[in-house]
């Protein structure tokens, strides 16, 4: 029987507990090849300093800066709660493992979306990405991803997203599931 060639899109090779425990499953079950880990090279840098955005906020609608800056209390919050509650019953909630085993890995560029929600590819990553002839991605990173990506593994891509994204996106992750 002929061994499923599986390869892991991750941001960096800091991964958390749950992404290197599914890492480790894979590499240890004889029905999969050695895992490829795909990650990114570099960060998109921020296109203006903290303090001119906020300066541009502001100027445009100080109002809005209230609203926002309570936004990030109350999820703020809702954070600190959240992970109290959840370490209790799992131990490795929040946990960040790095991945230093022999994995293979191969680094791209990839490319943002203005908002930052959406991560596709440029043609020398696809290239790369469909000369290792996957059967299966698995997404473990926060983008999202589109593009021609989605066609290049044999059975497709497994991506896992917290919420609702039409309705619910942001963090704190697990808040959805649970209100």
């Amino acid at each position: 029987m002929k061994k499923l060639r599986v390869g892991f899109l991750v941001g960096s090779t800091d991964a958390s507990y749950y992404v290197s425990d599914l890492i480790n499953y894979v590499n240890e079950n004889e029905l999969f090849e050695s895992p490829i880990l795909i990650t990114r090279c570099h960060k998109d840098s921020v296109s203006s300093s903290f303090s001119q955005r906020l300066k541009t906020l502001l100027r445009n609608n100080p109002i809005k800066i209230v609203d926002r800056i309570l936004i990030a209390l109350v999820f703020r919050l809702i954070g600190m709660v959240e992970s109290r509650v959840v370490k209790n019953i799992f131990p490795n909630y929040e946990k960040i493992v790095k991945l230093d085993k022999d994995y293979k890995i191969v680094s791209i560029d990839g490319i943002h979306s203005k908002s930052k929600l959406f991560l596709d590819f440029t043609k020398d990553d696809l290239k790369k990405i469909s000369q290792l002839e996957f059967d299966c991605l698995i997404r473990c990173g926060s983008e999202i991803i589109k593009g021609e990506i989605l066609n290049l593994p044999k059975y497709g891509v497994l991506s896992f997203h917290h919420g609702d994204n039409r309705k619910n996106r942001g963090s704190p992750s697990g808040f959805w599931e649970v209100l």
